[in-house]
């Protein structure tokens, strides 16, 4: 399914609109998915043809949306939760009928008993499990590969290139067990779990690639890392030399350009002229194993454009990580934990192969978590 495809087929559901909680909930049900790195061979496919793209041994859907008429929002501010159901008026005779059917759809949904059960859980905070040795590159061929981008980099090729790695792991958590895990050693604004064809995608991340609410568009890069220290007086610290390193915020401001043309998008205008702008410039913002610099770049769509055209706009995407999972009984997998560094000219190749592990580190643990609180022993 190709993105041009993907924007057809929402424009009928994006043509509904919400009479029922306006005013209370952002989200009311509709497409719920995910874009895969390769998504991006759909839109520059002259400069990345899917002739030059490398096999994927996981062989996962480039996209993977669905279209959810019916959703359970939460609230964890109110500690309340929201039932959601979508009505199509022209599928039944009356507006009637389309009102009680709805109704009687509401009630089911109400009436279905929670999954998980109700009481405390002993969480083991302190047990970590094996580290994360089992990756697609050796440590050497990694820093081997860092000196090669920062050639290319030098030699005037790119501005910046992310080199992700793949490390593996083996563990008989649930994936849901590991999301919940998750929830807890690495909380953040966005998180997933989804089920997908042939594996289960479990995220976490600050970052906001494109957000369209009420025509404005959002960008806020992250770039720009280190790992968290243990008090909040090393953290101080470590804020005023991350700030004072030239390298990362050279790359943070190479970024925030970068962030500027997607929302503007000189070649496919997405945004009203003058209408970008950067809101908040090289903040720094905390995650719970590392800190970044943070930026938000703003514009207004276009009044004859949508989320889609918005969100083409800003590919290429991120890397994302999934899990395969046999649905029928508790077995051992495989966890893919995918994690990049930013290199520039200046990148050290050790200091890049650090960032990696410290950021796969919260996914690994949350692999600890799970295993040790909610896995039967």
């Amino acid at each position: 399914m190709t993105v041009n495809a993907v924007a057809q087929a929402a424009t009928e559901p994006s043509s509904l609109k919400a009479r029922c909680l306006e005013k209370r909930r952002s989200h009311k049900g509709g497409w719920v998915g995910y874009f895969s790195y390769d998504t991006m061979r759909y839109v520059e496919k002259k400069k990345l043809p899917f002739s030059n793209a490398p096999a994927d041994d996981r062989n996962p859907p480039d996209v993977h949306l669905g279209l959810y008429d019916s959703v359970i929002v939460f609230d964890h501010v109110e500690k309340k939760a929201y039932v959601i159901h979508w009505v199509r008026v022209d599928r039944y005779s009356s507006a009637e009928e389309a009102f009680k059917d709805g109704k009687n759809r509401l009630e089911s949904l109400v009436s279905l008993g929670p999954w998980l059960p109700a009481g405390s859980i002993k969480l083991y905070t302190r047990l970590f499990g094996p580290k994360l040795e089992m990756s697609n590159m050796t440590n050497e061929e990694y820093k081997r590969a860092v000196l090669q981008a920062k050639e290319h980099v030098l030699a005037g090729d790119i501005f910046q290139i992310v080199l992700s790695q793949r490390f593996e792991r083996r563990t008989f958590a649930d994936p849901f067990e590991i999301y919940r895990a998750l929830r807890i050693v690495n909380p953040s604004p966005y998180m997933t779990y989804l089920q997908a064809r042939g594996s289960i995608l479990v995220a976490s991340s600050p970052e906001i690639l494109t957000r369209l609410k009420k025509r404005k568009i959002t960008n806020r890069p992250l770039a720009g890392t280190v790992r968290r220290e243990k008090t909040p007086k090393e953290d101080i610290m470590l804020e005023k030399e991350l700030l004072n390193d030239e390298k990362p915020c050279a790359e943070h401001v190479m970024l925030v350009d970068l962030g500027r043309n997607d929302v503007g998008k000189m070649n496919m205008q997405v945004s009203k002229p003058a209408s970008v702008q950067v809101e908040k410039l090289m903040n720094i913002e905390h995650c719970s194993h590392v800190m970044h610099i943070s930026s938000t770049v703003t514009g207004e769509l276009l009044d004859n454009l949508t989320s889609w055209d918005a969100l083409r706009a800003a590919l290429p995407v991120g890397t994302v990580s999934g899990a395969s999972k046999d649905m029928k009984k508790r077995r051992e997998w495989v966890a893919h934990l995918q994690a990049g560094a930013g290199i520039v000219a200046d990148s050290d190749p050790a200091d890049e192969q650090r960032e990696c592990e410290n950021k796969a580190a919260a996914l690994a643990r949350a692999i600890d978590l799970a295993e040790s609180s909610f896995v039967d022993k």
